[in-house]
């Protein structure tokens, strides 16, 4: 029976451990077992290495998801200050509007007064 642990720390691999227990078995058996079980150590670690990585990416695009939400929050709270302002100053020009064209009127109506009293005064 063979028993094969890898010792690693943070994608480091420090060592392995192995048992097995003498059986009649011929060398030659022995050595393959050994070799298959470093190769099993091995692609864990190529695993622990791909897992690490993966969720090193994952924190990342989980952060620059969590950037452009606040983002697109400020940029929706931008939008709808415009839209009100937008909204007010139209409410606020119609009266203004209407208060230009009544001096306007007004102001033809004296100045035509005016004339009338001029051509009077001749």
């Amino acid at each position: 029976m063979l028993l094969i642990i890898n010792l690693t720390v943070d994608m480091l691999l420090i060592g392995i451990i192995y048992f097995w227990t003498r059986q009649n078995d011929s060398d030659f058996i022995i050595f393959i077992s050994l070799v298959f079980g470093f190769l099993i150590a091995i692609f864990s670690l190529i695993i622990i290495y791909f897992n690490k990585k993966t969720s090193t990416l994952l924190e990342k695009r989980i952060q620059k998801l969590e950037y452009v939400s606040k983002e697109l929050v400020k940029a929706e709270r931008l939008s709808t200050i415009g839209e009100l302002s937008g909204r007010f100053s139209h409410e606020l020009r119609n009266p203004l509007a209407i208060i230009q064209v009544s001096i306007e009127n007004l102001k033809r109506l004296y100045s035509a007064d005016e004339i009338q009293l001029n051509n009077l005064k001749e």
